[in-house]
Formats: C-alpha cells, sequence, structure tokens
C-alpha cells in the first residue's frame, strides 16, 4: 500500500508559475484610465460649444438676409449636436475636444481664429454664389458690408466656419493631451505586485 507523503521542502513544483516571468499583460490594463463621467461630458460639451458661439453668431447674422440667418443657425444646430454626441460617447475624444474648445472660446478676447475662419468661408461662400461681395476693396470692414443670401448660403457659411473652429479645437486639446497625457484616476487602486517565492 502506497502512501501518499506531503511534499518534502525541496521539491520542484512544476505546477507553480514562474515568479521571473513577466506578466502577459500590464496590470491595470483592463481598468479604465480616466474619471469622466457621461454627465459631466455633456455639461462640458454644452458648455464649450455654447461659449465658442457668442462671437461668430454676433458677426455673422447681421451679414445675411432673413433666409441666411435660418441657415447659420441650423448648421450651429448640426454642428452642435455632432459635437455634444461626439463628447458623449468617446472619453478620450472629449478629453481632446472639451480643453481644445475652451482654448478657442478663450481666444476671442482676440478673436484671430475666429476671423481668419469667418474669412475663409465668406471666400467659399463668394466662390459658391452665396454671398454678395462688399464693394470695399480694401477690406477694411473686414466683410461685415458682405451679404449672405438664403438658408443655403447661410448652410454653407455656417458650417464652414464652425468646422474650421472645430479642426482648431481638435488640434489645440491634441497638444493640451500630447504635453499632459492622462494619469491613472486616483481612486483606482493599485496593481499587486508580485513577489518571488523564498
Amino acid at each position: 500500500m502506497i502512501r501518499n507523503t506531503p511534499r518534502s521542502r525541496g521539491a520542484l513544483d512544476v505546477d507553480a508559475p514562474n515568479p521571473y516571468e513577466p506578466p502577459s499583460t500590464r496590470p491595470g490594463a483592463d481598468r479604465p484610465r480616466f474619471a469622466f463621467p457621461a454627465r459631466r461630458r455633456r455639461v462640458g460639451a454644452v458648455a464649450v460649444f455654447l461659449l465658442n458661439l457668442s462671437l461668430p453668431l454676433a458677426v455673422g447674422l447681421p451679414m445675411g438676409d432673413a433666409g441666411a440667418r435660418i441657415g447659420m443657425m441650423a448648421a450651429a444646430g448640426i454642428l452642435g449636436v455632432s459635437w455634444v454626441a461626439s463628447c458623449a460617447r468617446c472619453p478620450r475624444l472629449a478629453l481632446v475636444l472639451i480643453p481644445g474648445g475652451l482654448a478657442v472660446a478663450l481666444s476671442q478676447v482676440v478673436p484671430i481664429l475666429h476671423l481668419l475662419a469667418g474669412d475663409v468661408a465668406r471666400i467659399i461662400g463668394i466662390a459658391a454664389g452665396c454671398v454678395d461681395e462688399s464693394p470695399d476693396p480694401l477690406g477694411i470692414e473686414m466683410g461685415f458690408k458682405d451679404r449672405v443670401l438664403g438658408p443655403a448660403g447661410g448652410l454653407l457659411v455656417g458650417s464652414v466656419m464652425g468646422l474650421l473652429l472645430m479642426l482648431a479645437a481638435s488640434v489645440l486639446g491634441l497638444l493640451f493631451r500630447l504635453r499632459n497625457p492622462g494619469r491613472p484616476r486616483p481612486d483606482a487602486p493599485r496593481p499587486e505586485r508580485e513577489h518571488p517565492g523564498p
């Protein structure tokens, strides 16, 4: 009769994991890196988008006729819904767009970005026949005498300007993220280190 004896202290356990083998996955890789709830993303996206509307609407709406104003408001609505939905659905995209959009909104104090985007939109509108060009050849009035014609013209000019500002927000937000990469959540537990056996 063979009795099962306990394994001696010096015996080799072939089933034990190798303590010197590197882990197949990085500890904590399956945990979310960022604590940015969807509700907070939606509120931040709406606030930043509304901040960016003040100057474009103040300058753009007087340039258009009644139909063009409807087109501009439609463009703002479409871009706003797309902006908020993108930030709400994708946390990593929100971490780029919201800080970048806030920087673009603060740049309205010296509105170089907004004037450039508006001028590009005006030129495209003139080429498309949706903007009645100002008779001022020197551009002293900076496009304030131009007239945006019809809903299609307002939609075109508003969409081009909005997309250019969103592109600027994306670039600025990406630069912020590259300079300050995301850190793990402070409330996330630290991964346990594996200690080799005696």
